[in-house]
């Protein structure tokens, strides 16, 4: 388990169908991303991930769909519980199967899920597999969220025709 301490910020921007927040760590200015205008994103923005988590937790018993999950995994990354941030996160991607991904808000969407993943997995310690899903969102969707992710991970610039393995062997 890390002990890293983690703080969110409300990013003043927002993007049409996510709104990406700061998690500082080690002083790496990572974003997540969590749907809007969902059930308890307006907590998790706000920074009580406790009360998102319950009313999440609460309505995804019943349903799981892709906007909770991706809520879950940032709220549980708020709450530092990186394990069950994990099982969001890839039950976000999982639910990203079912989604019509012939739409750029679709690929876009399942981009950032996996970059969330990424951010979880680099909060539990687990750099290679915080690389491995940062760069499958970099290939899914090269956006600025994925691409300052990975460049604030591994350290390295991410240009758009790059791979990050070739990055790293350099």
């Amino acid at each position: 388990m890390t002990t890293k301490s983690i703080i969110f910020n409300t990013l003043l921007a927002s993007i049409a169908l996510a709104t990406p927040i700061s998690a500082l760590a080690s002083g790496l200015a990572l974003k997540v991303a969590v749907i809007k205008d969902t059930i308890g994103s307006k907590n998790i923005m706000a920074g009580d991930s406790a009360t998102g988590i319950k009313r999440l937790t609460r309505i995804n018993m019943a349903e799981q769909t892709f906007e909770n999950n991706m809520s879950l995994c940032v709220a549980y990354i708020q709450s530092n519980n990186v394990l069950k941030s994990e099982s969001a996160c890839s039950a976000a991607i999982k639910s990203t199967k079912s989604m019509p991904l012939h739409n750029e808000q679709a690929i876009y969407l399942k981009s950032l899920s996996y970059s969330n993943r990424g951010i979880s997995r680099y909060f539990s310690d687990d750099l290679s597999g915080a690389i491995d899903d940062l760069t499958t969102a970099i290939s899914i969707n090269s956006n600025p969220i994925t691409k300052s992710n990975l460049r604030l991970v591994t350290g390295l610039s991410v240009e758009p025709n790059e791979s990050t393995a070739s990055l790293l062997t350099d």
